[in-house]
């Protein structure tokens, strides 16, 4: 016969109910054709034959195999041909030389010779391009050891690094995506837009703060608004520009807070007012946990003057200093405060509404989730 067909192994997925498999494959003997099954999770099983399966055909021909227990499905089965290497027929002197047994011998050899390549085909290789005197020969295993070239570049060799020592990707390059051959490690991300903890933004809106209604006028008002031309809805907290008023809000503190300080900004406009007056905001908060009164003071105001721009245009203030939230504790519920302290020397815009759009919280965080 001839060996018309290169293929040498063959690979079907499997349903969990079919257990009959064609081998396309020539093979002579049942012990020629192996089995593997790799499940849905990559567990990797080796079948044998006769316990787990059984062959039908060959005798240098294609065949079919029959799992005895159908494989599972998601998985899939590798059936592949091993002919063995050695020289199974004899030859005597002055004997006739059949023609089947002397070509069955060079069936064989040829198998072989595509077990041999199929598994080539599955090496690490180098191209056929590189230069003469290049050795592929591996150095012997070495503990906590990298495998790289040597310095002439035509060998491999174990490279030791020394304790204590990386490469880090800089955050600009890790940012930019430009870090090349470089080990990425949370100390070499902090402050990076990767880098779970850190510094983070709490956006809160003007809106759902609660007015504080014990001051005179009512504490300040939300006020729905639609633009003139665009017809853009939103809603403002307007603050009096004569009355001292507060407004605030509970939020459920993120348990990845370092529990340091925080920090501020508020987003406004005006719909009356001169540009270059000011407006003066002031925050403070304070945490409550478990069984805690609530009705307890806040902590120490922290106060940020911003100047107006003109009418109708948004106005984005400085970010505050450092506020202590008073009593936090990891889990509790933190009550902030917003108040404009039309009395300070610096809120000049007297008679006009501060209408805040919302405020910025910054938050510092030390692990990178609320586990």
């Amino acid at each position: 016969m001839t060996v018309s067909s290169t293929l040498n192994r063959e690979q079907y997925a499997t349903d969990g109910v079919t257990a009959a498999f064609t081998i396309h494959f020539p093979f002579f003997n049942d012990t020629d054709v192996n089995a593997i099954f790799v499940d849905a999770l990559g567990n990797v099983t080796t079948l044998a034959l006769n316990a787990d399966f059984t062959v039908s055909g060959g005798g240098g021909a294609g065949g079919a195999l029959v799992v005895n227990t159908a494989p599972a499905a998601g998985g899939a089965l590798t059936l592949y041909r091993e002919i063995p290497f050695t020289q199974e027929d004899d030859y005597v002197e002055d004997d006739p030389l059949p023609a089947d047994t002397l070509e069955g011998g060079f069936d064989r050899a040829v198998m072989r010779d595509q077990q041999l390549k199929d598994s080539q085909d599955r090496a690490l290789t180098y191209p056929v391009t590189i230069a003469p005197g290049v050795s592929a020969v591996l150095p012997n295993p070495q503990a906590d050891a990298l495998l790289g070239w040597n310095s002439a570049a035509d060998g491999l060799e174990n490279k030791a690094l020394e304790p204590g020592t990386a490469v880090y990707a800089s955050v600009a390059n890790t940012n930019a995506g430009a870090a090349t051959n470089e080990a990425v490690t949370p100390a070499s991300l902090a402050g990076s837009k990767f880098n779970p903890t850190g510094k983070h933004h709490l956006p809160l809106a003007g809106s759902s703060f609660v007015p504080d209604t014990t001051t005179a006028g009512g504490g300040p008002s939300v006020t729905s608004t639609v633009t003139v031309t665009n017809k853009l809805p939103f809603r403002t907290l307007d603050f009096d520009g004569a009355t001292q008023e507060s407004a605030g809000i509970m939020i459920a503190w993120p348990k990845s807070s370092d529990e340091g300080t925080v920090s501020f900004r508020y987003r406004w406009i005006a719909t009356a007012g001169t540009a270059t007056q000011g407006v003066v905001m002031g925050f403070a908060a304070i945490g409550f946990g478990d069984g805690d009164t609530v009705d307890t003071a806040t902590g120490t105001v922290v106060k940020v003057t911003d100047t107006l721009l003109a009418i109708g245009q948004q106005q984005v203030s400085a970010e505050s200093t450092a506020i202590t939230i008073k009593n936090l504790a990891e889990g509790d519920t933190v009550h902030l405060l917003l108040t404009r302290f039309t009395g300070d020397a610096g809120d000049t815009m007297s008679g006009a509404d501060c209408k805040i759009i919302g405020v910025d919280v910054f938050v510092s965080t030390s692990s990178g989730n609320d586990a």
